[in-house]
């Protein structure tokens, strides 16, 4: 169990490590670089109290605990618990819920 608990609006994330795939063709990192997502995926693993306050208010889908997302490449902060990687982020950095 996760020993860190978010307060606020923040909202943690387990991140799992990709696997490199390798290819017949072989990009340069420069050409690499320019083809590499702004965004990258979790899954939630805490939820700070006031975390999606807008979308409770509103009464429309919001983000729960298990749910697989994507967020920002760039934001949070990262947290590693034993083995496992986190990142620390703000509720707003989440895109959308990755359907299963």
């Amino acid at each position: 169990m996760l020993k860190l608990q978010p307060i606020d609006t923040y909202v943690i994330l387990e991140i799992k490590e990709k696997e490199e795939k390798k290819g017949a063709l072989v990009l340069p990192d420069s050409v690499q670089d320019k083809f590499k997502a702004a965004l990258e995926e979790g899954v939630i693993v805490s939820i700070g109290d006031e975390a999606f306050f807008e979308l409770k208010e509103k009464k429309r889908k919001v983000p729960v605990i298990g749910d697989k997302v994507i967020f920002k490449k760039h934001c949070g902060k990262w947290y590693k618990e034993e083995d496992q990687t986190y990142r620390i982020l703000q509720d707003i950095d989440i895109y959308g819920i990755l359907a299963e």
